[in-house]
């Protein structure tokens, strides 16, 4: 009986590994025929990019969440079909995370907002520290979306520090002071301030200014807003755009989160909810800069969800 029992479970064993090598080659297909599909495009439009660069990168967020219309839904004459869809969307995933969060160590897991409850009482002493402006918040994100405050940095991948630009004229005020050049990796602290002397070995993109990792990446600003402070709530994440227009209003955050290959989520993209009416939200954004974007025109999916912060 014995030899039997072993013989099943080697057989087990020899067929779990075999559907592991299926399932992992097919994924790297899948893979390998988005980057075609990202390689025809670049090529059919003359666009040269080093796909090792931020620039890149970019450029495939900008695919992730509807920017570039030839490449974000099926039917077009670069993407065929849904195959196609899934095929480019898991290449761009792989490859953002890949450029954009290597090092990435996640914080506390986000519920689901259609699990959200509202709490007995909104009173906070900390939420009273600062008077947040919706309207003033709304105002600077519709002057500044596509002409950038000269008062402020404009970085290739810019939606996280306009964000922080329009909650700050809402009226939130900094905190910390820099240390010394560029960024300073803490969610504990939320500025941006100039550096008009840096030393000659401070280089890179930025260096006349100093800021936080809170003020210009998307989780870091996140967890400074709602978890080292209770300045705003995490309602929780959504694959639904109704959900969001029902917990939301002009003058909140929306953050954008990818799906990672070891099951972690992460925020690719930022935006800030401008306008509403009876139809959803209208969001305003930097990067691929645009005003009063239709939220439902962003596309969502299994590996593509919304994060909803709400402010004061």
């Amino acid at each position: 009986m014995k030899p039997i029992k072993t013989l099943i479970l080697i057989l087990i064993c020899c067929l779990s590994v075999f559907f592991l090598s299926e399932s992992a080659a097919g994924q790297d297909q899948l893979i390998s025929d988005g980057k075609n599909i990202v390689e025809n495009y670049l090529q059919e439009k003359s666009i040269t990019l080093d796909p090792e660069s931020v620039e890149y990168a970019q450029f495939l967020n900008s695919i992730l969440w509807g920017g570039v219309a030839e490449l974000s839904k099926a039917g077009t004459d670069f993407v065929k079909d849904q195959y196609d869809l899934g095929a480019l969307e898991a290449y761009c995933i792989e490859t953002v995370i890949h450029i954009l969060y290597d090092d990435y160590v996640p914080g506390p897991p986000d519920p689901p907002a259609e699990s959200y409850v509202e709490p007995q009482s909104s009173s906070n002493d900390e939420n009273q520290i600062f008077s947040y402006s919706r309207s003033l918040a709304i105002q600077y994100a519709k002057d500044y979306y596509d002409n950038y405050n000269s008062s402020y940095p404009a970085f290739t991948s810019d939606c996280q520090n306009f964000v922080s630009q329009i909650v700050r004229r809402g009226g939130f005020g900094m905190t910390g002071d820099g240390d010394g050049c560029r960024s300073e990796n803490t969610y504990s602290e939320w500025y941006m301030i100039p550096n008009p002397d840096p030393t000659i070995f401070c280089l890179g993109e930025g260096r006349f200014f100093e800021w936080s990792t809170a003020w210009t990446v998307v989780d870091h600003f996140k967890w400074y807003f709602t978890y080292n402070n209770s300045f705003a709530q995490n309602l929780g994440w959504t694959s639904s755009h109704s959900t969001a227009a029902s917990m939301l209003a002009p003058g909140d955050v929306i953050q954008l989160q990818i799906l990672g290959s070891d099951g972690t989520w992460i925020g690719s993209h930022s935006v800030f909810v401008t306008k509403e009416d009876s139809t959803g939200l209208y969001v305003t954004s930097h990067t691929d800069d645009y005003l009063d974007k239709k939220l439902s025109d962003i596309p969502l999916s299994s590996s593509k969800r919304l994060l909803l912060i709400r402010f004061p």
